[in-house]
């Protein structure tokens, strides 16, 4: 087994797909009022909106994507730029990473290994 992709959902998918965008510099795969798909390489990061199927979700913190990169200033520079604000800072085991909401409230986390 092989783990391919996840989704958040939104309330708003133009804002959500928008936000995206320009967290990860690219375009998506898929754009649809219903369902828009971002490639990070190999992976699948899609956003549903779940109101398209008249269906019932919590929006927002109900899942914590986690992303790795080799330099956590300037990722929070950049999230601080697209007007998120960071909900926590923590070093811990070997690890520096923050948190921050995305557009929709979901709760996303980016960190980098301590040398």
């Amino acid at each position: 087994m092989k783990f391919s992709s996840l989704y958040v959902t939104a309330d708003d998918m133009d804002r959500a797909v928008q936000f995206y965008k320009k967290l990860f510099k690219k375009e998506p795969l898929i754009y649809n009022d219903r369902f828009s798909s971002f490639d990070l390489d190999g992976f699948n990061f899609n956003i549903f909106a779940p109101t398209t199927d008249n269906e019932k979700r919590v929006v927002g913190n109900n899942v914590v994507p986690v992303f790795h990169t080799n330099d956590l200033s300037a990722e929070k520079d950049r999230i601080l730029a697209l007007n998120c604000s960071i909900l926590f800072e923590q070093q811990a085991d070997g690890y520096d990473l923050f948190q921050f909401h995305d557009s929709e409230g979901n709760i996303l986390e980016i960190y980098t290994e301590i040398n």
